[in-house]
């Protein structure tokens, strides 16, 4: 986790939280930017898909989506599985 001040709005906090997934064999990292106003109080501002170019050894952004896959996310686990009917 990464916390910031926001410069525009000093009442506002923005967090920024990185994530590692398994899906379909490759490595993804989902870094998601929150802003909080309070202890309780926040919302995701933003969401960013990467997978991993081992040969490169790079995050390259995943500008294509998820392939029919949906992803969830915690603190202690997250998984991808196939979004459906």
């Amino acid at each position: 986790m990464h916390f910031a001040d926001d410069v525009e709005r000093p009442h506002v906090v923005v967090v920024t939280i990185w994530y590692l997934v398994e899906s379909q064999g490759k490595l993804l990292m989902v870094r998601r930017k929150m802003e909080c106003t309070s202890y309780l109080e926040g919302f995701t501002r933003k969401v960013e898909v990467f997978e991993a170019d081992v040969g490169a050894r790079t995050w390259v952004p995943m500008s294509t989506g998820l392939h029919g896959h949906a992803l969830f996310l915690s603190k202690h686990s997250s998984k991808s599985i196939v979004a459906g009917d």
